[in-house]
């Protein structure tokens, strides 16, 4: 291939993930950036100081306050940023493979950039946080491998590494991890001391994590949620915990931990009849008062509550297989309730079939599915994340862990299609590129997002509530109304979801809207 060519296809290369995030660059702010960014400190006019005293990420609230000064709620360069830090991190990724294996760095590069799974991180402004820690991560081990380690070096990668935990500490475990790949070399003991000081920073940052009372308080809630849903008795109802309103009967989208609830006002106008395409579908909805307790009360103990190693286990199967089987992804997934799905199973065979490879002596692929489960051990159910209420998995973690599997990825291609290894690279980007350009737009506004979730989740109360206050805000009652009517209709057949549609504070939006339309 002659130069000009080679430029042409990296001019078309680098153009694809413009095109597929564009749809999210003018997108407005969604559910936590709003409460996190725009309202939670600002508005307050908090200090840098304040911040790195007594914030939890203070790198990550120091960034954002700079950018809310220079761009106030213009939501397109906060979208803007986030892009340009994904594709350097693709780019510093590529940098650090190059030094293992020279002809997947490009691979490597493009298909990260591509990926369906960083869809979310890349359109979701409040991502920011893991966009950045990731970025540091990659930086801090970057100088390490690309020149010889003196003091500067591992004083410099230190910083970068603290930087990292600073913005988000999820990268925590990347020193753990490399322990691991220690271990598998003959001269590990050469390198214990270089990772040690790193080691360090993760074990402050996790004691400083342990005394944060805002963040401790929210793994509370969601530990005694989680604790109610595997420990109750068969013979008694599994409560969920729900926020209770005050005087207010409307449903303000529920943020992390909690958002401030506006009243419900008289003056919003319905739209009219010819705007409201979903407003003129006829239902027939249930009768909320009409509730047989003492049969709802039967349903729900006959429900079979799961048991905290189904949860590790399908969280940690989901982890897997996701980057494997990237389709009818979902920026929330809904609260789990027993059962697995085709992506658990797959997730299953992988661990088998590297099982078996392990007794082959080809570790390379149980290397990277550990790799992968390394990183993401706190979220897979073992301790109680934050939100986990909210989402029992989270694609934001998997940006983190997504390198290892499509370096497995990529190395399967290449054993398999050898010569013709170039054009399957080239197909798979492609076909990541058309799974991303279909998802990305959930990420412009609240109503993709939250349709997004319910074409997935058809059953998630959360995101159900959240549509409806988003019509209820825009003036489109009916359309309000027909979600919140949906919601109690899809609830007759299943008891647990019965317990939580039916909750006094949705009866009560329910009533009050109903009236307005």
């Amino acid at each position: 291939m002659n130069r000009s060519m080679q430029i042409l296809l990296s001019v078309f290369t680098f153009l694809i993930p413009i095109l597929i995030y564009a749809p999210s660059f003018h997108g407005t702010s969604l559910w936590d950036d709003q409460y996190f960014i725009f309202d939670r400190y600002y508005s307050h006019g908090y200090s840098y100081y304040f911040f790195w005293r007594n914030a939890l990420w203070p790198l990550f609230e120091s960034t954002t306050l700079t950018l809310y000064n220079l761009f106030g709620t213009e939501t397109f360069y906060w979208h803007l940023v986030n892009f340009i830090l994904h594709i350097l991190n693709g780019i510093l990724l590529g940098k650090v493979i190059k030094h293992f294996k020279p002809s997947l760095a490009i691979p490597l590069t493009v298909i990260f950039w591509v990926h369906p799974l960083c869809a979310l991180t890349v359109g979701w402004i409040v991502q920011l946080k893991t966009l950045m820690s990731f970025f540091f991560s990659l930086l801090a081990f970057y100088l390490l491998i690309s020149r010889k380690v003196t003091k500067k070096t591992l004083l410099l990668s230190l910083l970068f590494f603290f930087l990292s935990v600073t913005s988000k500490s999820a990268t925590v475990m990347l020193p753990f991890m490399a322990f691991f790949f220690l271990i598998l070399k003959k001269s590990w003991r050469h390198h214990v001391l270089t990772v040690l000081p790193f080691v360090l920073i993760s074990l402050l940052s996790l004691a400083r994590m342990s005394f944060h009372d805002d963040l401790q308080l929210t793994i509370k809630n969601s530990e005694a949620t989680i604790s109610t849903l595997i420990e109750t008795p068969v013979e008694s109802p599994v409560e969920v915990v729900t926020e209770q309103p005050t005087e207010t009967p409307m449903i303000e989208p529920q943020a992390e931990p909690e958002t401030p609830e506006v009243s419900l006002s008289t003056e919003v106008q319905p739209v009219p009849p010819e705007t409201e395409s979903i407003a003129t579908v006829e239902t027939t909805a249930p009768d909320p008062m009409a509730i047989d307790e003492a049969e709802l009360t039967q349903q729900i103990e006959a429900y079979n509550a799961p048991t905290k190693l189904k949860i590790i286990a399908y969280t940690s199967s989901y982890y897997l297989s996701a980057p494997w089987l990237p389709i009818d992804l979902s920026p929330i997934h809904s609260n789990y309730r027993g059962g697995y799905t085709t992506k658990n199973y797959f997730g299953f065979m992988l661990v088998a079939l590297c099982l078996g490879a392990m007794f082959w002596r080809k570790f390379t692929p149980i290397i990277f599915l550990m790799s992968q489960l390394i990183i993401l051990t706190p979220f897979l159910g073992f301790i109680a994340a934050p939100f986990m209420t909210f989402s029992i998995v989270s694609e934001q973690h998997l940006y983190l862990a997504l390198p290892f599997a499509i370096l497995a990825q990529l190395i399967l291609i290449q054993k398999i299609f050898k010569r013709h290894s170039s054009k399957v690279f080239f197909v798979f980007f492609i076909l990541l590129s058309g799974l991303t350009a279909s998802y990305s737009p959930t990420f412009k506004n609240e109503e993709n997002f939250y349709q997004r979730v319910l074409e997935v989740y058809p059953y998630d109360r959360l995101s159900a509530l959240n549509l409806a206050n988003h019509y209820f805000k825009s003036g489109r009652i009916r359309q309000a109304v027909f979600v919140l009517n949906k919601a109690l209709q899809q609830a007759e057949d299943m008891p647990y979801l019965k317990e939580d549609v039916m909750h006094p504070y949705i009866l009560k939006s329910y009533e009050q809207m109903s009236l307005l339309q």
